[in-house]
């Protein structure tokens, strides 16, 4: 079973530590490195709390009472997308990893929405991109069809969409393998 250690953002699996996925996106040069603020170091903060928040909404298992105040619209965004797509939810924050390639990471979701397994990622602030979550659909243990990222900063919840396309995907697994090999 994997270990995964929050605070370090660290996965370990019989031993063996894996990388973890957006660490190998900004490797491979797909994305740029994050650099650290105190205003970066704060939207993470409150970023994890609104996940956590989405994560047991999404379990039913929310006590609203526990919610701050300020983080309530973002509450209320995640019901109404809950109420409106009516999501079967089949994983929900679920590590998921390559051994072979020694990667790891957590998507938000993967659901069942409109008979269409969807993998979900919550966004509480204006930027994000999908890398990896193509990433998480080629590790998971289900055939995803489309990437979803919900901005619960916004009013209204269209989420983007974008199906999973053969070309993208082959041309990670090709990336992935070469990164593995020359890690050798």
């Amino acid at each position: 079973m994997i270990q995964v250690i929050e605070e370090t953002h660290q996965y370990i699996l019989d031993g063996v530590e894996l990388t973890p996925v957006n660490d190998v996106l900004v490797e491979l040069g797909i994305v740029k490195p994050m650099i650290r603020t105190p205003y970066i170091d704060e939207c993470a903060t409150k970023g994890k709390a609104i996940h956590k928040i989405a994560e047991l909404a999404c379990k039913g298992t929310l006590d609203e009472a526990s919610i701050d105040d300020r983080l309530i619209p973002y509450y209320r965004r995640i019901e109404a997308f809950l109420q409106e797509y009516k999501p079967k939810f089949m994983a929900i924050e679920k590590p998921v990893y390559a051994l072979n390639w020694k990667i790891a990471g957590t998507p938000d979701f993967i659901a069942e929405i409109d008979g269409k397994i969807i993998m979900g990622d919550w966004k509480s602030g204006t930027t994000g991109h999908m890398w990896a979550m193509r990433i998480y659909a080629l590790l998971c243990d289900f055939d995803v069809e489309e990437v979803w990222r919900i901005h619960l900063n916004k009013d209204g919840l269209k989420p983007k969409k974008e199906k999973i396309e053969e070309l993208i995907q082959e041309n990670l697994i090709t990336k992935l393998t070469e990164r593995a090999e020359n890690a050798l």
